[in-house]
C-alpha cells in the first residue's frame, strides 16, 4: 500500500499510510470465532501443520499478514482428509473423526451421504452479477424489454404479441398490450 499525506485542521501536513485492508481484516477478526477464522487462515494457504498448532493469536497475525492473499475453498476439504488421516494415524476415540468437525464446505457421513452445507462467515460471501439494463432503464432478456424492443421496430401490435407469447410461454397478451402502449406513448413524447 501507498503513502497518504492528509492536512490537519491547523494547516500542518502529515503522512498516513493506508490502513483499509489491515483495518478490514481487524473488523473481521473481532467478528470471528475460533474455527471460522481458522478456515480462513487454511482457505488464504496457511500450512495445515502451522495451523493446528497456532494458538489463536498465532492466527490472527498470520491472518493480518495474508488477508489480501486469494482464497481457495478446495484447501479446506484438503485439510480435512489431511486431518483425519493425522488422526486416524494417532489411533484417537473414532467420536474425534465425526464429521461435525470438519472445517471443509460439505460433511458426508460413514455411509457416503452428502449432509448439510457448512455456511462460511465473512469473506466468501460471492456478489452477485449485475444484470443488464436497456436504454429505457429495463432488464434486458424479460417480456417487458422485448416488448418494448418490437415497439421500437416499429411492428404491429399482433405481431409483437405472437413474438413475445412466442419466446416467453407464460407472457400475457394484457401486459403485452399494456407495455406496448406504453413504449408507443414514450416514443411519441421523445419526438
Amino acid at each position: 500500500m501507498g503513502i497518504v499525506t492528509g492536512k490537519l485542521k491547523h494547516g500542518l501536513t502529515t503522512s498516513l499510510t493506508k490502513v483499509s485492508t489491515v483495518s478490514r481484516a481487524q473488523a473481521f477478526i473481532e467478528k470471528c470465532q475460533l474455527i471460522d477464522l481458522k478456515r480462513h487462515c487454511i482457505s488464504r494457504g496457511m500450512a495445515f501443520e502451522l495451523a493446528v498448532e497456532s494458538s489463536v493469536l498465532g492466527l490472527q497475525s498470520w491472518f493480518l499478514r495474508h488477508f489480501d492473499n486469494e482464497i481457495d475453498r478446495s484447501l479446506l476439504n484438503k485439510f480435512d482428509e489431511w486431518n483425519n488421516a493425522e488422526l486416524t494415524g494417532r489411533k484417537v476415540d473414532p467420536i474425534m473423526l465425526h464429521t461435525c468437525f470438519n472445517l471443509g464446505d460439505s460433511t458426508t457421513d460413514e455411509e457416503g451421504n452428502k449432509t448439510k452445507l457448512k455456511r462460511l462467515k465473512g469473506a466468501f460471501k460471492e456478489k452477485k452479477k449485475r444484470r443488464e439494463r436497456t436504454s429505457a432503464g429495463i432488464f434486458s432478456g424479460t417480456k417487458k424489454a422485448y416488448t418494448f424492443q418490437c415497439a421500437d421496430e416499429k411492428k404491429t401490435l399482433e405481431d409483437t404479441t405472437e413474438l413475445v407469447m412466442g419466446r416467453f410461454k407464460e407472457a400475457k397478451e394484457n401486459s403485452i398490450r399494456i407495455w406496448y402502449k406504453k413504449r408507443l406513448k414514450q416514443n411519441k413524447t421523445k419526438k
